[in-house]
C-alpha cells in the first residue's frame, strides 16, 4: 500500500456478511457496521480485490467513493497489477473500495470505518507495535486521507504529486514543445499536473468540472483552481473573475493537449471536433472505446488511464521501499527515481499504448514466473 501511514482506532465497529462473486473470483464483498459520532450504527458496503500475479506483495489503495461498485474495484485492482508489471516491479495489484463520502464523515468516523475495513481485510493494513498502520486511503477527488501522525521518515512528496509527475513524463515524450492545453475535470491529481505543466511553460486555457466550464486565452493559474476546489465551490466560484467566462465546453481550437480527469467523460461529439495532438486520460472511463476509436482515426494520440496514472504505482513502490529499508530520500531523489521508472512507459508509442502496456506487463509476469527476470529494487 502507498502514501500516508496512520493508526486507526479500534472501537465501535465490526465487519459482517462476507461474500464472493463467481464472475469475479478475486473480488470479496463485505458489509461494515460503524458507530457514528451520534451513537447510531451505520452500514457501509465494501469490496476488496487482489491480483497477486505470483508475487508475494501487492500495491493498491482504498477509495471512499459514493456509488462505488465491486466491478470498479476489481478493474482498479487488475489495472494496478498491470501498471506494476509494466514498470517492471515485482508486485501484484490490489484495490479496496467503500461506498461512502469522506467529505460527510468526521475524523473519528473515518478512523472507525478504516479499522472496520482492515479488520475484515488484514492485507490492507500492517501490524506494528503501536497498532495497525494504514496507507493509501483516498476520497472521491483523489485527495489522500490521513488518520494520524506521519512516520519518522516522512515521504518527501504525495501520491497525488507522483501521479502528476508521471503523467507529465508521458506528456513530455509525446509533446516535447510546450503549448496550450485544456483540463476537462478537476481533482487533486489534475491540479498537481497543472502546476508541473505551468512550470514547464504550458498555458492552461480551459478548465471544467461538474459545476462550470471556463475559458481564458491568457491562462488560468493552477493556484486559483486549487483554491476553488479547496473551498468546495468548484470552478463556479471563478466565473467572471480574471477574464474567465462560462462556456459549453472548455476545449480551445489552439490547444495541443487535452487532459480528462476526475469523473468527466469526453463525448463523441467533442472527440470529432478536437484539434489537439494528444488526450491524457487521468480518470477511469474518461475516454470510452468508441471515443478512442474516433480520436485514433483522426490521428490524435490517447494515453489511457492505466499508463497516465502509473506514477502512483511507481511512487507506492518507492515509498514502501523507503520505509522498509529506513531510508531518507530527498524530494530530488524521489523525483529522479520516479522519472526513471516512468521511462519504461514513455518509450512506448502513444498510438498503441492501450495495448502495449498490458502486453509489456504480461511479458514481465511470464518471465518472472519462469525465473528469467531479476528486478532491481
Amino acid at each position: 500500500m502507498e502514501n500516508s501511514w496512520a493508526t486507526a482506532t479500534r472501537s465501535g465497529e465490526g465487519p459482517r456478511q462476507t461474500t464472493c462473486r463467481q464472475d469475479h473470483p478475486n473480488l470479496v464483498a463485505a458489509t461494515l457496521d460503524v458507530v457514528m459520532d451520534d451513537g447510531r450504527a451505520r452500514t457501509f458496503r465494501a469490496w476488496r480485490s487482489r491480483y497477486d500475479m505470483g508475487f508475494p506483495r501487492a500495491l493498491g489503495a482504498v477509495r471512499l467513493v459514493p456509488g462505488d461498485t465491486g466491478d470498479i474495484v476489481d478493474q482498479r485492482a487488475f489495472a494496478a497489477a498491470m501498471q506494476a508489471a509494466a514498470l517492471r516491479l515485482p508486485y501484484g495489484g490490489a484495490c479496496g473500495g467503500v461506498e461512502a463520502d469522506a467529505h460527510h464523515l468526521s475524523r473519528g468516523e473515518l478512523s472507525r470505518l478504516a479499522w472496520s475495513f482492515v479488520a475484515r481485510f488484514p492485507d490492507f493494513g500492517v501490524t506494528r507495535p503501536g497498532g495497525t498502520v494504514l496507507s493509501g486511503w483516498r476520497c472521491r477527488d483523489q485527495r489522500t486521507l490521513r488518520f494520524g501522525p506521519e512516520p519518522a521518515h516522512s515521504i518527501p512528496m504525495t501520491w497525488e504529486e507522483a501521479v502528476g509527475v508521471g503523467a507529465f513524463t508521458l506528456i513530455r515524450a509525446i509533446c516535447p514543445c510546450p503549448g496550450k492545453w485544456v483540463l476537462h475535470g478537476c481533482d487533486q491529481v489534475s491540479i498537481h499536473l497543472a502546476r508541473v505543466l505551468t512550470v514547464a511553460g504550458w498555458k492552461l486555457v480551459g478548465a471544467s468540472d461538474h459545476g462550470a466550464t471556463l475559458r481564458n486565452r491568457w491562462g488560468l493559474p493552477p493556484s486559483e483552481l486549487a483554491c476553488a476546489m479547496a473551498d468546495g465551490a468548484g470552478l463556479a466560484s471563478l466565473v467572471g473573475e480574471r477574464g474567465t467566462r462560462r462556456a459549453e465546453t472548455p476545449f480551445d481550437e489552439q490547444a495541443s493537449l487535452v487532459v480528462v480527469a476526475a469523473e468527466q467523460r469526453l463525448s463523441e461529439a467533442s472527440a470529432a471536433e478536437l484539434r489537439c495532438h494528444a488526450v491524457i486520460e487521468l480518470g477511469l472511463g474518461g475516454v470510452a472505446p468508441k471515443v478512442a476509436d474516433i480520436l485514433a482515426r483522426r490521428g490524435i494520440a490517447v494515453v489511457p488511464e492505466i499508463a497516465a496514472t502509473a506514477g502512483g504505482t511507481a511512487f507506492a513502490h518507492l515509498a514502501g521501499l523507503q520505509r522498509r529499508l529506513g531510508l531518507c530520500w530527498s524530494r530530488t531523489d524521489m523525483l529522479s527515481r520516479l522519472a526513471a521508472r516512468m521511462r519504461e512507459l514513455s518509450s512506448l508509442p502513444p498510438q498503441a499504448m492501450g495495448q502495449d502496456v498490458p502486453a509489456k506487463a504480461m511479458d514481465f509476469i511470464h518471465a518472472s514466473r519462469a525465473g528469467g527476470i531479476v528486478t532491481a529494487l
